[in-house]
């Protein structure tokens, strides 16, 4: 920086901005990139839990006429056990319920601690994943055509704190924005 370039700092009160490197055009291209992908996880996801329940309720599909929610933790999830033994329900329906319940959230490890420096403390990320699953819990009950289900909610998290924990295990972070320099340490 020059004596000049010193006294317009001084002048100002203002930082003067240096180059962009192209080694931060790329950190901020993958960024953005990244943060798009994790843009179009948050759709797939509202469209998974209230797309088709919003669109037969906008096109006058009849609508239950009672709302129902299950605010008993396990009740779900020990009926589709029971279920599993006495071949109740098919066992696609019951592996589509736990294990799709389990998996739907494990995305939000890589992408929260990702793009979100907050979200590396562990109380944070539990408490965006839960506010946004109670969210689309709530949503669908009272749009409609779906169930609000304290399981959900149980195993929607306890899939999201999985991947929480094995983003951390392997340093996911660090490799991301490792990735982000080029894999130039």
């Amino acid at each position: 920086m020059t004596k000049e370039d010193k006294n317009k700092k001084k002048d100002t009160g203002r930082k003067i901005k240096e180059p962009i490197t192209k080694e931060q055009q790329r950190q901020r291209r993958i960024t953005r990139a990244f943060g798009l992908l994790f843009v179009l996880y948050l759709l797939f996801l509202f469209y998974i839990l209230l797309g088709n329940a919003l669109i037969m309720h906008l096109q006058g599909a009849p609508g239950p006429t009672v709302y129902h929610a299950n605010l008993i933790p396990l009740k779900s999830i020990r009926y589709y056990l029971n279920a599993w033994d006495s071949n109740a329900v098919g066992k696609g329906t019951i592996i589509y319920n736990l294990l799709g319940n389990l998996v739907l959230l494990m995305p939000m490890g890589p992408f929260l601690l990702c793009l979100f420096r907050a979200q590396k403390h562990l109380p944070v990320f539990l408490l965006t994943v839960l506010l946004l699953d109670i969210y689309f819990e709530v949503s669908q009950m009272f749009i409609g055509f779906r169930n609000c289900d304290i399981d959900d909610v149980i195993l929607n998290t306890l899939g999201a704190l999985l991947s929480f924990i094995w983003c951390k295990t392997v340093h996911i972070t660090d490799w991301f924005e490792d990735f982000c320099r080029g894999g130039r340490g």
